[in-house]
Protein backbone atom coordinates (compact mmCIF):
# COMPACT_ATOMS: atom_id res chain seq x y z
CA UNK A 1 0.00 0.00 0.00
CA UNK A 2 1.06 3.54 -0.77
CA UNK A 3 2.40 5.81 1.74
CA UNK A 4 -0.22 8.95 2.50
CA UNK A 5 0.61 12.46 2.08
CA UNK A 6 -1.75 14.96 3.81
CA UNK A 7 -0.65 18.06 1.84
CA UNK A 8 -1.95 21.39 3.44
CA UNK A 9 -2.13 24.94 4.04
CA UNK A 10 -2.30 27.09 6.69
CA UNK A 11 -4.03 30.21 5.16
CA UNK A 12 -5.76 33.75 6.08
CA UNK A 13 -8.62 33.30 3.50
CA UNK A 14 -6.98 34.83 0.36
CA UNK A 15 -4.31 31.82 -1.00
CA UNK A 16 -2.15 34.24 -3.94
CA UNK A 17 -2.98 32.81 -7.07
CA UNK A 18 0.01 31.74 -8.14
CA UNK A 19 0.54 29.65 -5.20
CA UNK A 20 -2.59 27.83 -6.60
CA UNK A 21 -0.68 27.30 -9.67
CA UNK A 22 2.66 26.06 -7.64
CA UNK A 23 0.80 23.54 -5.52
CA UNK A 24 -1.40 22.35 -8.65
CA UNK A 25 1.66 21.73 -10.59
CA UNK A 26 3.35 19.75 -7.60
CA UNK A 27 0.28 17.65 -7.18
CA UNK A 28 -0.12 16.89 -10.77
CA UNK A 29 3.41 15.51 -11.36
CA UNK A 30 3.48 13.44 -7.71
CA UNK A 31 4.82 10.13 -8.34
CA UNK A 32 4.75 8.62 -5.06
CA UNK A 33 2.22 9.09 -3.07
CA UNK A 34 -1.35 7.77 -3.25
CA UNK A 35 -3.16 11.19 -3.65
CA UNK A 36 -6.86 11.28 -3.38
CA UNK A 37 -9.61 14.35 -3.23
CA UNK A 38 -9.52 14.74 0.48
CA UNK A 39 -5.55 14.07 1.23
CA UNK A 40 -5.96 18.08 0.61
CA UNK A 41 -6.54 20.01 3.31
CA UNK A 42 -6.48 24.06 4.07
CA UNK A 43 -7.31 25.30 7.64
CA UNK A 44 -8.38 28.97 8.46
CA UNK A 45 -7.03 30.60 11.69
CA UNK A 46 -3.81 32.12 13.52
CA UNK A 47 -0.97 30.64 11.92
CA UNK A 48 0.30 28.50 15.00
CA UNK A 49 -2.94 27.16 15.41
CA UNK A 50 -3.79 26.32 11.84
CA UNK A 51 -0.58 24.43 11.89
CA UNK A 52 -1.11 22.75 14.97
CA UNK A 53 -4.71 21.52 13.41
CA UNK A 54 -3.24 20.34 10.49
CA UNK A 55 -0.45 18.32 12.73
CA UNK A 56 -3.84 17.10 14.55
CA UNK A 57 -5.58 15.96 11.41
CA UNK A 58 -2.32 14.23 9.78
CA UNK A 59 -1.84 12.06 13.51
CA UNK A 60 -5.55 11.43 13.99
CA UNK A 61 -6.03 9.92 10.52
CA UNK A 62 -3.45 8.04 10.09
CA UNK A 63 -1.16 9.85 7.15
CA UNK A 64 2.78 8.80 6.84
CA UNK A 65 3.75 12.31 6.27
CA UNK A 66 2.76 16.08 6.44
CA UNK A 67 3.26 18.98 3.61
CA UNK A 68 2.79 22.09 4.65
CA UNK A 69 2.72 24.50 1.80
CA UNK A 70 1.74 28.05 2.86
CA UNK A 71 -0.32 29.69 0.64
CA UNK A 72 2.23 33.07 -0.31
CA UNK A 73 5.39 30.91 -1.35
CA UNK A 74 5.36 29.63 -5.06
CA UNK A 75 7.78 26.26 -5.29
CA UNK A 76 8.85 25.24 -8.95
CA UNK A 77 9.04 21.56 -10.07
CA UNK A 78 12.60 21.33 -11.47
CA UNK A 79 13.49 20.04 -14.43
CA UNK A 80 16.42 18.36 -13.52
CA UNK A 81 15.19 17.30 -9.91
CA UNK A 82 11.60 16.60 -10.27
CA UNK A 83 9.21 17.30 -7.39
CA UNK A 84 10.33 17.59 -4.02
CA UNK A 85 7.64 15.48 -2.59
CA UNK A 86 9.14 12.30 -4.72
CA UNK A 87 12.55 13.67 -4.06
CA UNK A 88 11.61 13.61 0.00
CA UNK A 89 9.85 11.23 0.05
CA UNK A 90 13.01 8.99 -1.24
CA UNK A 91 15.23 10.59 1.59
CA UNK A 92 12.84 9.81 4.11
CA UNK A 93 12.69 6.23 3.57
CA UNK A 94 16.55 6.42 3.29
CA UNK A 95 17.35 8.17 5.96
CA UNK A 96 15.41 6.95 8.85
CA UNK A 97 16.30 9.41 11.66
CA UNK A 98 15.05 12.75 9.13
CA UNK A 99 12.00 13.78 10.87
CA UNK A 100 12.05 17.28 8.59
CA UNK A 101 13.04 18.70 5.33
CA UNK A 102 12.04 22.05 4.23
CA UNK A 103 12.82 24.14 1.14
CA UNK A 104 14.66 27.25 0.93
CA UNK A 105 13.18 30.56 0.76
CA UNK A 106 13.59 34.16 1.93
CA UNK A 107 12.19 36.38 4.38
CA UNK A 108 11.58 40.23 3.84
CA UNK A 109 14.15 42.11 6.36
CA UNK A 110 16.85 41.29 6.67
CA UNK A 111 16.26 39.95 2.96
CA UNK A 112 18.31 36.04 4.26
CA UNK A 113 17.18 32.53 3.60
CA UNK A 114 14.66 31.05 6.13
CA UNK A 115 17.30 28.73 7.91
CA UNK A 116 19.19 28.91 11.29
CA UNK A 117 22.27 26.79 12.53
CA UNK A 118 22.99 26.23 15.83
CA UNK A 119 25.84 28.43 17.67
CA UNK A 120 28.90 25.85 18.45
CA UNK A 121 29.58 27.46 21.42
CA UNK A 122 25.90 28.20 22.55
CA UNK A 123 24.01 25.22 21.05
CA UNK A 124 20.08 26.65 22.30
CA UNK A 125 21.48 29.74 20.23
CA UNK A 126 20.00 30.48 16.42
CA UNK A 127 22.23 32.34 13.79
CA UNK A 128 20.49 32.80 10.80
CA UNK A 129 21.91 31.59 7.75
CA UNK A 130 23.13 34.52 5.02
CA UNK A 131 25.09 32.50 2.66
CA UNK A 132 26.71 29.00 1.88
CA UNK A 133 23.90 26.90 1.67
CA UNK A 134 24.57 23.92 -1.00
CA UNK A 135 23.30 22.23 -3.46
CA UNK A 136 22.17 19.64 -1.55
CA UNK A 137 19.89 18.55 1.84
CA UNK A 138 22.20 19.67 4.61
CA UNK A 139 21.23 19.55 8.59
CA UNK A 140 20.39 23.12 10.19
CA UNK A 141 18.60 23.76 13.24
CA UNK A 142 15.89 24.85 11.98
CA UNK A 143 13.88 25.92 8.71
CA UNK A 144 11.11 27.90 8.05
CA UNK A 145 7.57 26.10 7.62
CA UNK A 146 6.49 27.75 4.15
CA UNK A 147 7.12 24.24 2.45
CA UNK A 148 7.79 21.75 4.85
CA UNK A 149 7.64 17.78 4.84
CA UNK A 150 7.51 16.28 8.07
CA UNK A 151 7.21 12.51 9.09
CA UNK A 152 4.10 11.80 11.16
CA UNK A 153 5.31 8.99 13.35
CA UNK A 154 7.99 12.08 14.56
CA UNK A 155 4.84 14.41 15.18
CA UNK A 156 3.12 11.50 17.45
CA UNK A 157 6.36 11.31 19.42
CA UNK A 158 6.74 15.04 19.98
CA UNK A 159 3.29 14.76 20.80
CA UNK A 160 3.70 11.85 22.99
CA UNK A 161 6.35 13.54 24.86
CA UNK A 162 4.92 16.62 25.96
CA UNK A 163 2.24 14.66 27.09
CA UNK A 164 -0.36 14.76 24.37
CA UNK A 165 -0.32 18.21 23.78
CA UNK A 166 -1.95 19.58 20.54
CA UNK A 167 -0.74 22.91 20.48
CA UNK A 168 2.42 21.32 18.42
CA UNK A 169 2.81 24.88 16.93
CA UNK A 170 3.49 27.93 19.53
CA UNK A 171 5.40 31.44 19.66
CA UNK A 172 7.35 30.78 22.95
CA UNK A 173 9.21 33.35 25.02
CA UNK A 174 12.37 32.16 26.50
CA UNK A 175 14.98 33.24 29.00
CA UNK A 176 18.17 33.11 27.80
CA UNK A 177 21.97 32.33 29.67
CA UNK A 178 22.33 35.93 30.21
CA UNK A 179 18.89 36.94 31.10
CA UNK A 180 17.43 38.75 27.78
CA UNK A 181 13.70 37.42 26.94
CA UNK A 182 13.75 36.14 23.63
CA UNK A 183 11.10 35.49 21.58
CA UNK A 184 11.46 32.05 18.89
CA UNK A 185 9.67 31.69 16.31
CA UNK A 186 7.17 29.12 15.61
CA UNK A 187 9.10 27.36 12.85
CA UNK A 188 12.25 27.45 14.61
CA UNK A 189 10.61 26.15 17.96
CA UNK A 190 9.11 23.27 16.50
CA UNK A 191 12.42 21.78 15.25
CA UNK A 192 14.21 22.55 18.40
CA UNK A 193 11.36 20.30 19.80
CA UNK A 194 11.67 17.70 16.93
CA UNK A 195 15.57 17.81 17.42
CA UNK A 196 15.17 17.03 20.81
CA UNK A 197 13.19 13.76 20.28
CA UNK A 198 16.21 12.34 18.30
CA UNK A 199 15.22 13.74 14.66
CA UNK A 200 17.16 15.86 12.11
CA UNK A 201 15.94 18.41 10.73
CA UNK A 202 17.23 19.48 6.89
CA UNK A 203 17.52 22.42 4.64
CA UNK A 204 17.40 21.45 0.92
CA UNK A 205 17.82 24.86 -0.97
CA UNK A 206 17.79 22.69 -4.38
CA UNK A 207 14.50 24.36 -5.88
CA UNK A 208 13.75 28.07 -6.64
CA UNK A 209 10.71 29.12 -4.50
CA UNK A 210 9.24 32.77 -4.75
CA UNK A 211 7.71 34.28 -1.38
CA UNK A 212 5.06 36.77 -2.32
CA UNK A 213 4.98 39.91 0.09
CA UNK A 214 3.14 43.05 0.04
CA UNK A 215 7.34 44.52 -0.83
CA UNK A 216 7.49 42.48 -3.76
CA UNK A 217 8.65 38.98 -4.90
CA UNK A 218 11.63 37.83 -2.71
CA UNK A 219 12.76 35.04 -5.37
CA UNK A 220 15.46 32.23 -4.40
CA UNK A 221 17.47 30.29 -6.69
CA UNK A 222 20.26 28.66 -4.61
CA UNK A 223 23.04 28.71 -7.80
CA UNK A 224 22.50 32.61 -8.43
CA UNK A 225 22.30 33.34 -4.61
CA UNK A 226 25.89 32.06 -4.07
CA UNK A 227 27.17 33.83 -7.02
CA UNK A 228 25.43 37.04 -5.63
CA UNK A 229 27.48 36.90 -2.15
CA UNK A 230 30.54 36.08 -4.00
CA UNK A 231 32.96 38.57 -2.94
CA UNK A 232 33.82 39.44 -6.41
CA UNK A 233 29.51 39.22 -7.00
CA UNK A 234 28.24 43.01 -8.56
CA UNK A 235 26.70 45.45 -5.81
CA UNK A 236 28.57 43.07 -3.15
CA UNK A 237 29.25 46.20 -1.20
CA UNK A 238 25.75 47.25 -1.11
CA UNK A 239 24.44 44.11 0.20
CA UNK A 240 26.75 43.81 2.66
CA UNK A 241 25.95 47.20 3.79
CA UNK A 242 22.07 46.82 3.53
CA UNK A 243 22.45 43.74 5.77
CA UNK A 244 24.59 45.38 8.14
CA UNK A 245 21.91 48.60 8.05
CA UNK A 246 19.15 45.71 9.51
CA UNK A 247 21.31 44.27 12.43
CA UNK A 248 21.88 45.57 15.97
CA UNK A 249 25.62 47.01 15.96
CA UNK A 250 26.96 43.90 17.84
CA UNK A 251 26.14 41.30 15.44
CA UNK A 252 28.79 39.82 13.97
CA UNK A 253 29.36 37.59 10.82
CA UNK A 254 30.59 33.58 11.32
CA UNK A 255 31.23 30.40 9.46
CA UNK A 256 29.47 27.36 10.93
CA UNK A 257 29.94 24.34 9.34
CA UNK A 258 31.20 26.15 6.26
CA UNK A 259 27.79 27.98 6.14
CA UNK A 260 27.94 31.85 6.98
CA UNK A 261 25.31 33.04 8.96
CA UNK A 262 24.66 36.59 11.76
CA UNK A 263 26.05 35.76 15.55
CA UNK A 264 23.53 37.59 17.55
CA UNK A 265 25.29 36.38 21.07
CA UNK A 266 27.73 39.53 20.99
CA UNK A 267 24.55 41.53 21.17
CA UNK A 268 22.62 39.20 23.80
CA UNK A 269 25.84 39.93 26.05
CA UNK A 270 25.83 43.56 25.55
CA UNK A 271 22.17 44.16 25.84
CA UNK A 272 22.21 42.04 29.49
CA UNK A 273 25.16 43.71 30.67
CA UNK A 274 23.33 47.32 29.52
CA UNK A 275 20.53 45.99 31.76
CA UNK A 276 22.31 45.09 34.91
CA UNK A 277 24.23 48.34 34.80
CA UNK A 278 20.89 50.48 34.72
CA UNK A 279 19.78 47.88 37.38
CA UNK A 280 23.03 48.64 39.72
CA UNK A 281 22.64 52.22 39.00
CA UNK A 282 19.15 52.39 40.00
CA UNK A 283 19.25 50.02 43.13
CA UNK A 284 22.80 52.31 43.71
CA UNK A 285 20.66 55.48 44.10
CA UNK A 286 17.49 53.72 45.82
CA UNK A 287 20.26 53.09 48.58
CA UNK A 288 21.03 56.58 49.12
Amino acid sequence: MADRLLYATPTGKHPHPAFVSSARALELTCRTFERRVHDFLFAAGPVQMARSTIADHAIKDGYDYLLMHDDDLVVNVSTQLGNPLDVWHELFQREKDVGVVGAVYLRERPMIPTVVMSHPEYPEENCHVVSGLPPAPFSVSGIGTGFMMIRVSALRALRDKEDGAHTLFRFPFNMTRWGIVNNTGEDYDFCARMRGVGYKVLADARWETCHIKESGRLVFDQAQWECSWNDDAPGIRERAQELRSQCQPKMTLTLINGVLCIDHTPQLMADAQEIAAKRAATDKKEAA
